[in-house]
């Protein structure tokens, strides 16, 4: 569960902390992180992410 703590840190950290990070980083960069960082469906149910569901317009 490491990997997985790790990733579900890592977007808060980068706006937190990097907030220029991805007008920064090349297009392969920003692929390469978005692939490491997302958290798989099995990684949030493990994690016990709530699942939202999306609003209806109003």
């Amino acid at each position: 569960m490491g990997d997985t703590h790790w990733k579900y840190n890592m977007a808060a950290h980068l706006v937190d902390s990097h907030p220029n990070w991805e007008l920064t980083a090349s297009k392969e960069t920003r692929a390469s992180m978005d692939s490491k960082i997302t958290l798989t469906p099995d990684e949030e149910h493990r994690l016990g992410v709530p699942v939202t569901q999306p609003k209806e317009p109003s």
